[in-house]
């Protein structure tokens, strides 16, 4: 099986913030699946870019047995205000696509949201390359945004929620790291449970630690 996986600020095992797709790759290699992520070139944390990532729209970071990570284009132009960074999530939508396209078929391809635009490049991918698509949703959307104030125009707030239910519907499985968020998506969305399944946190307990803690 290949799966192909799009989360805008991958991180890995040598990286802080380690992302969990980065231990799924891990164990999912150890069962012979070959795992494809495509993520942005910004650094979430430090909202930098990522070395060598001037003038290339897309190219391979990591290449290693069954894991490959394909770094793509992203604006850091003002990515630390809200606008900047809308702006980041929109030129990294067009330069993952253009990536995913070129990438060999895949029997799977996930997006992993928030931000919530992921959704149209990995959905639009899996449409084109007749896979199957899945949404991992970290974050209810537009509801995280309301709440912080970010979100306030009820057009905007109205549109994002569109947006939404267009990828619960189409996504063949929704996953999400909570009972309670579950919960949340079949009483507040409409979602049937057996649709949603969850995705725990995990935790690497084979990763070097020189205090010996583990």
């Amino acid at each position: 099986m290949n799966i192909l996986v799009f989360q805008q600020f991958y991180t890995n095992s040598k990286e802080a913030g380690i992302s969990r797709f980065s231990i799924f790759a891990d164990e999912w290699a150890k069962q012979g699946i070959k795992t494809t992520i495509i993520s942005g070139s910004i650094n979430y944390m430090a909202g930098e870019k990522k070395r060598n990532s001037a003038f290339k729209l897309f190219w391979k970071e990591i290449e290693e047995d069954n894991i490959t990570v394909i770094r793509v284009y992203a604006s850091s132009v003002g990515y630390r205000t809200f606008i900047g960074r809308v702006f980041s999530y929109i030129t990294f939508i067009f330069s993952a696509f253009i990536a995913g396209m070129f990438v060999e078929k895949h029997d799977v391809v996930i997006a992993s949201s928030p931000p919530i635009f992921i959704g149209f490049v990995a959905y639009a991918v899996s449409f084109f390359r007749r896979s199957k698509f899945v949404f991992e949703v970290r974050d209810p959307w537009p509801d995280v945004a309301v709440a912080l104030g970010y979100v306030k125009s009820k057009t905007i707030i109205s549109f994002i929620n569109s947006i939404a239910r267009l990828f619960y519907r189409k996504a063949k499985l929704i996953i999400v790291n909570s009972p309670g968020l579950k919960e949340y998506l079949i009483g507040k969305k409409g979602i049937k449970e057996v649709a949603v399944n969850i995705g725990s946190k995990s935790v690497s307990l084979s990763c070097e630690n020189s205090s010996g803690f583990i």
